[in-house]
């Protein structure tokens, strides 16, 4: 039933139905029988040649995934896109990596509610189709949140942002990126605890943890939510929150897409005007290499007892293929609009700058200019990594880095850029909030650099090495940290290879603590077995 059927006859809907469940807003879901019998229907007029699915002769039995796209767009028509329509083009151009961009799903689904995603989801169950499913697309991997010959469940349509009426609170549809957010916001004095690149999506990158330039004061963005809309496994639509569903509400913060398909998300609005950010580039040496890394570690001491937690630094190593040089870029933020702010003097005083633009400006410049820094249209790998805070590892990992590519540098449009992030004490301290995320850091562990390697280049054959390469760098300096007693277990999921395994390193009692809800809210384990590609929690799983 659609939104807008009277409240009477919706309940007397029910009561003959007996197990559809009810949602909010006066709508109810189909159950599994009921997907099962609508499914069985149009199949048998497939096959008596009264119904055609896209791509399939008359009277012929469909696949599993061809009946599902059918079946959905006779259910839900205007919402399934077909290869070859330019519908499902455009779908296809809204990833970030050509890996991602060149899969070629059977079709494509554009929910406009969680209803439908509800709908569409237990009849991928009742045809034992496997699918993806997309926010912003900006994860790596092909598989990630796209796939070859299912359904990608595109949620892009989902993209309502509704401010609550004593501003305390942003409601954001998981079909929006983050620059949708921030426009929203803009002039409001308001932001919640977001991404810095505009182009990522608001879904994923929230349930990975989420780094916000705003973080040394609130944590990270999983920290800063309320309540996950969230449609479960057995289609029903329930809204999570702390109050409600403890469980779960701790497995959404960190545990990725495991437990179910989350359509809205409720975050914590703060308080924020315009403030300091940008980035200062220079040409490598190994003087200003010395003096970066060690404002990268100071910043991270001197974070805990600064108001804004330190604010934070991006520090990258980048190789630039066209003038054969490496390059570092210092990008800082600091959260109140003051210019260089005392605690970034370390990085501000480097001489030497080729390019320089700190500044006081909003957040939606921001995003922008970061934004153009993470170009689409490459092929990509990404690998995750966390370090003790000490300058000594950062200078020995770099070298380990700079060697490996140094090796491959034919490969067409290499780019390859090694990360260094600070975690504050402050960052840290908000990991407890609210029950407490699922990522296993404590202050006792910190402050903490968090490492990406995140390497481009536009030929399919070079990928082998380029991801080789990756491999290397973190596994030698993985083996160089533990040596120096400076390793830290946790992986990013947000920046994570397929290789890595993420969850069992957010410590045995929270990865236990995300088994035991994925068992509790999907007991026919739908989320592990009909997305193949994901981060799995099966420490075993798929590469």
């Amino acid at each position: 039933m659609r939104q807008g059927v009277p409240k009477a006859l919706l309940l007397l809907a029910i009561s003959f139905i007996g197990t559809a469940a009810q949602t909010k807003d006066n709508e109810v879901t189909l159950t599994m029988a009921q997907v099962q019998g609508r499914m069985d229907s149009y199949l048998d007029a497939v096959k008596n040649g009264t119904k055609e699915v896209n791509g399939v002769p008359p009277n012929t039995e469909p696949s599993a995934c061809a009946l599902a796209c059918g079946w959905l767009d006779n259910e839900l028509p205007g919402l399934i896109s077909f290869p070859d329509s330019q519908e499902y083009s455009l779908l296809a151009a809204g990833y970030w990596t050509t890996q991602q961009a060149e899969t070629r799903p059977t079709c494509r689904f554009s929910p406009t509610s969680a209803v439908d995603v509800s709908t569409g989801l237990l009849g991928l169950r009742v045809a034992e189709c496997q699918f993806a499913v997309k926010s912003g697309g900006h994860s790596i991997a092909a598989g990630t949140s796209s796939i070859e010959n299912g359904v990608v469940i595109h949620l892009g349509d989902i993209n309502q942002i509704t401010l609550s009426e004593d501003e305390s609170q942003l409601s954001v549809g998981t079909g929006n990126r983050w620059v949708n957010v921030y426009s929203f916001l803009d002039g409001t004095g308001l932001t919640v605890i977001g991404g810095r690149v505009a182009g990522v999506g608001v879904g994923g990158f929230t349930l990975g943890g989420g780094v916000s330039y705003f973080s040394g004061k609130y944590g990270w963005s999983c920290d800063n939510v309320m309540a996950y809309e969230i449609v479960l496994a057995d289609g029903s639509i329930r809204d999570v929150t702390q109050g409600s569903d403890p469980d779960i509400f701790f497995a959404l913060r960190g545990g990725g897409n495991n437990f179910g398909i989350i359509t809205r998300i409720d975050f914590i609005t703060y308080p924020q005007g315009d403030f300091f950010v940008g980035a200062r580039t220079f040409e490598y040496d190994s003087a200003t290499e010395a003096a970066l890394n060690e404002a990268l570690v100071n910043l991270n001491i001197n974070g805990a007892t600064d108001p804004q937690g330190g604010g934070g630094s991006v520090l990258a190593y980048a190789y630039d293929q066209p003038n054969d040089r490496w390059m570092i870029a210092a990008s800082l933020y600091y959260g109140a609009p003051e210019e260089n702010p005392a605690i970034m003097s370390n990085f501000t005083s480097v001489p030497h700058a080729l390019s320089d633009t700190l500044r006081v400006t909003s957040l939606l410049d921001a995003a922008v200019e970061f934004n153009a820094s993470n170009p689409s249209g490459f092929r990509r790998t990404t690998w995750g990594l966390m370090l003790k805070n000490d300058a000594n590892i950062v200078k020995e990992i770099t070298a380990i880095f700079m060697n490996e590519y140094n090796n491959i540098k034919d490969v067409a449009d290499l780019n390859p850029t090694l990360i260094y992030q600070t975690v504050t004490l402050p960052t840290i301290a908000h990991f407890r909030d609210r029950g407490g995320n699922a990522l296993g850091i404590t202050e006792e562990d910190g402050p903490l650099i968090l490492i990406e390697v995140d390497v481009a280049w536009s030929s399919e054959s070079d990928d082998d090495r380029a991801k080789a390469a990756s491999r290397n760098t973190i596994n030698l300096g993985t083996a160089l940290a533990k040596e120096q007693g400076v390793y830290h277990p946790f992986i990013f999921l947000n920046y994570a290879d397929r290789e890595q395994n993420v969850f069992p390193t957010y410590g045995e009692k929270n990865f236990d603590k995300l088994v035991a809800a994925s068992e509790k809210y999907d007991p026919d384990q739908v989320w592990q077995t009909f997305q193949p590609q994901i981060f799995r929690l099966n420490p075993a799983h798929a590469v």
